[in-house]
Protein backbone atom coordinates (compact mmCIF):
# COMPACT_ATOMS: atom_id res chain seq x y z
CA UNK A 1 0.00 0.00 0.00
CA UNK A 2 1.37 3.59 -1.00
CA UNK A 3 1.38 6.29 1.75
CA UNK A 4 -1.52 8.14 1.41
CA UNK A 5 -3.29 6.04 -0.70
CA UNK A 6 -6.43 4.23 -0.92
CA UNK A 7 -7.14 1.86 2.43
CA UNK A 8 -7.01 -1.69 1.79
CA UNK A 9 -10.25 -3.26 2.78
CA UNK A 10 -12.03 -6.69 1.56
CA UNK A 11 -14.11 -6.93 -0.94
CA UNK A 12 -17.38 -7.58 -0.63
CA UNK A 13 -18.23 -10.59 -2.67
CA UNK A 14 -20.68 -8.55 -4.99
CA UNK A 15 -17.27 -6.37 -6.05
CA UNK A 16 -15.36 -9.56 -6.32
CA UNK A 17 -18.36 -11.41 -8.60
CA UNK A 18 -18.40 -7.57 -10.71
CA UNK A 19 -14.53 -8.10 -10.87
CA UNK A 20 -14.79 -11.39 -12.45
CA UNK A 21 -17.02 -10.17 -14.87
CA UNK A 22 -16.04 -7.74 -15.86
CA UNK A 23 -12.26 -9.75 -16.67
CA UNK A 24 -14.29 -12.06 -18.92
CA UNK A 25 -15.98 -9.11 -21.24
CA UNK A 26 -14.89 -5.29 -19.90
CA UNK A 27 -17.04 -4.21 -22.51
CA UNK A 28 -19.97 -5.88 -20.65
CA UNK A 29 -23.11 -3.55 -20.60
CA UNK A 30 -24.64 -2.44 -17.19
CA UNK A 31 -28.01 -3.94 -17.88
CA UNK A 32 -25.41 -7.46 -18.36
CA UNK A 33 -23.62 -6.99 -15.37
CA UNK A 34 -27.01 -6.52 -13.60
CA UNK A 35 -28.57 -9.54 -15.06
CA UNK A 36 -25.59 -11.41 -14.35
CA UNK A 37 -25.36 -10.29 -10.82
CA UNK A 38 -29.12 -10.00 -10.15
CA UNK A 39 -29.46 -6.46 -8.71
CA UNK A 40 -30.30 -3.30 -10.01
CA UNK A 41 -28.40 -0.99 -13.32
CA UNK A 42 -28.15 1.52 -10.48
CA UNK A 43 -26.28 -0.70 -7.74
CA UNK A 44 -23.63 -1.99 -10.65
CA UNK A 45 -23.37 1.67 -11.31
CA UNK A 46 -22.87 2.98 -8.08
CA UNK A 47 -20.62 0.04 -6.92
CA UNK A 48 -18.55 0.28 -10.37
CA UNK A 49 -18.32 4.25 -9.46
CA UNK A 50 -16.72 3.35 -5.84
CA UNK A 51 -14.32 0.80 -6.75
CA UNK A 52 -12.90 3.05 -8.90
CA UNK A 53 -12.97 6.12 -6.56
CA UNK A 54 -11.32 3.76 -4.11
CA UNK A 55 -9.04 2.06 -6.79
CA UNK A 56 -10.03 -1.35 -5.67
CA UNK A 57 -9.95 -1.68 -9.47
CA UNK A 58 -7.83 -0.33 -12.30
CA UNK A 59 -9.36 -0.31 -15.77
CA UNK A 60 -6.78 -1.41 -18.18
CA UNK A 61 -7.27 -1.12 -22.29
CA UNK A 62 -4.16 -3.04 -24.09
CA UNK A 63 -3.53 -3.03 -27.88
CA UNK A 64 -2.27 -6.08 -30.09
CA UNK A 65 1.45 -5.40 -29.50
CA UNK A 66 2.91 -7.51 -32.19
CA UNK A 67 0.51 -4.87 -34.44
CA UNK A 68 1.48 -1.94 -32.45
CA UNK A 69 4.67 -1.31 -34.50
CA UNK A 70 6.70 -2.02 -30.95
CA UNK A 71 7.22 -5.76 -31.32
CA UNK A 72 9.77 -6.57 -29.47
CA UNK A 73 8.93 -7.00 -25.60
CA UNK A 74 11.85 -6.27 -23.28
CA UNK A 75 11.93 -6.61 -19.69
CA UNK A 76 14.98 -6.11 -17.67
CA UNK A 77 15.55 -5.84 -13.81
CA UNK A 78 18.00 -3.28 -12.01
CA UNK A 79 19.33 -2.10 -8.79
CA UNK A 80 18.79 1.34 -8.20
CA UNK A 81 19.45 2.85 -4.29
CA UNK A 82 16.99 3.42 -2.40
CA UNK A 83 16.33 6.96 -2.57
CA UNK A 84 16.24 7.57 -6.26
CA UNK A 85 13.77 4.52 -7.59
CA UNK A 86 10.74 6.98 -7.39
CA UNK A 87 12.66 9.74 -9.19
CA UNK A 88 13.55 7.44 -11.67
CA UNK A 89 10.31 5.34 -12.10
CA UNK A 90 8.58 8.65 -12.45
CA UNK A 91 11.23 9.71 -15.41
CA UNK A 92 10.82 7.02 -17.04
CA UNK A 93 6.93 7.69 -17.76
CA UNK A 94 8.44 9.79 -20.20
CA UNK A 95 10.07 7.48 -22.43
CA UNK A 96 8.34 6.12 -24.90
CA UNK A 97 9.02 2.99 -25.43
CA UNK A 98 8.01 2.08 -21.33
CA UNK A 99 5.50 -0.15 -20.64
CA UNK A 100 5.51 -0.91 -16.97
CA UNK A 101 8.36 0.50 -13.57
CA UNK A 102 7.74 -1.29 -10.82
CA UNK A 103 9.39 -0.68 -7.55
CA UNK A 104 10.34 -4.30 -5.99
CA UNK A 105 11.52 -6.36 -2.66
CA UNK A 106 13.89 -9.17 -2.57
CA UNK A 107 16.34 -10.72 -5.15
CA UNK A 108 19.07 -9.30 -6.98
CA UNK A 109 17.01 -6.71 -8.14
CA UNK A 110 14.75 -4.06 -6.49
CA UNK A 111 13.61 -2.38 -9.79
CA UNK A 112 11.59 -3.96 -12.96
CA UNK A 113 11.15 -2.04 -16.12
CA UNK A 114 9.42 -3.34 -19.07
CA UNK A 115 9.46 -1.63 -22.72
CA UNK A 116 8.35 -2.40 -26.15
CA UNK A 117 10.67 -1.57 -28.24
CA UNK A 118 10.97 -1.35 -32.64
CA UNK A 119 13.52 -3.61 -33.22
CA UNK A 120 15.94 -6.49 -31.39
CA UNK A 121 18.91 -3.51 -31.91
CA UNK A 122 17.10 -1.35 -30.19
CA UNK A 123 17.89 -3.24 -26.73
CA UNK A 124 21.31 -2.09 -26.98
CA UNK A 125 19.74 1.90 -27.58
CA UNK A 126 17.75 1.20 -24.87
CA UNK A 127 20.36 0.20 -21.80
CA UNK A 128 22.90 3.30 -23.06
CA UNK A 129 19.85 5.24 -22.61
CA UNK A 130 19.57 4.33 -19.16
CA UNK A 131 23.17 3.94 -18.44
CA UNK A 132 23.30 7.67 -19.60
CA UNK A 133 20.24 9.17 -17.80
CA UNK A 134 20.74 7.29 -14.52
CA UNK A 135 24.38 6.48 -13.50
CA UNK A 136 23.09 4.73 -10.46
CA UNK A 137 20.61 1.73 -12.07
CA UNK A 138 22.76 -1.31 -12.56
CA UNK A 139 21.20 -3.49 -15.05
CA UNK A 140 21.18 -7.02 -12.96
CA UNK A 141 19.16 -9.10 -15.82
CA UNK A 142 17.46 -8.69 -19.41
CA UNK A 143 15.01 -10.49 -20.97
CA UNK A 144 13.78 -10.37 -24.67
CA UNK A 145 10.54 -12.37 -24.68
CA UNK A 146 9.58 -14.02 -28.43
CA UNK A 147 5.94 -13.82 -27.91
CA UNK A 148 3.01 -14.02 -25.72
CA UNK A 149 0.21 -16.56 -25.60
CA UNK A 150 -1.55 -15.23 -22.59
CA UNK A 151 -1.48 -11.25 -20.73
CA UNK A 152 -4.05 -9.56 -18.26
CA UNK A 153 -6.20 -12.40 -18.73
CA UNK A 154 -6.05 -12.97 -22.21
CA UNK A 155 -5.74 -15.72 -24.50
CA UNK A 156 -4.21 -14.26 -27.83
CA UNK A 157 -3.44 -15.16 -30.89
CA UNK A 158 -0.19 -15.04 -33.13
CA UNK A 159 -0.74 -11.49 -33.90
CA UNK A 160 -1.60 -10.57 -30.53
CA UNK A 161 -5.53 -9.85 -30.94
CA UNK A 162 -7.84 -11.56 -28.04
CA UNK A 163 -9.30 -14.88 -28.75
CA UNK A 164 -10.39 -16.28 -25.16
CA UNK A 165 -10.14 -15.39 -21.63
CA UNK A 166 -8.32 -17.22 -18.75
CA UNK A 167 -10.67 -16.94 -15.82
CA UNK A 168 -8.67 -13.88 -13.24
CA UNK A 169 -9.95 -14.82 -9.87
CA UNK A 170 -7.55 -13.94 -7.02
CA UNK A 171 -9.96 -15.01 -4.55
CA UNK A 172 -10.73 -18.99 -5.09
CA UNK A 173 -8.47 -21.89 -6.57
CA UNK A 174 -7.31 -20.75 -10.15
CA UNK A 175 -7.83 -25.19 -11.57
CA UNK A 176 -11.74 -24.84 -9.66
CA UNK A 177 -12.37 -21.52 -11.08
CA UNK A 178 -11.04 -22.85 -14.59
CA UNK A 179 -13.34 -25.31 -13.84
CA UNK A 180 -16.23 -23.76 -13.50
CA UNK A 181 -15.13 -21.43 -16.56
CA UNK A 182 -15.57 -24.00 -18.93
CA UNK A 183 -18.99 -25.22 -16.92
CA UNK A 184 -20.02 -21.62 -17.41
CA UNK A 185 -20.95 -21.37 -13.87
CA UNK A 186 -20.11 -19.29 -11.07
CA UNK A 187 -16.61 -20.35 -9.32
CA UNK A 188 -17.14 -22.01 -6.03
CA UNK A 189 -17.21 -19.77 -2.67
CA UNK A 190 -14.58 -19.54 -0.20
Amino acid sequence: MEVGGPTVRPLPATDRHLIRLLSRDGRASLTELAAELGCGIGTVRRRLRSMVAERSVLLRCDVAQPLSGWPVPVTLWAQVPAGQRDTIAKDLTTVPETRSCAIMTGGSGNFHYGAWLRSLDDTHRLELLLAERYPALRITARMVTLGFVKRAGRLLDDAGRSIGTVPMDVWFDPVEAARAAEADVPPPGP
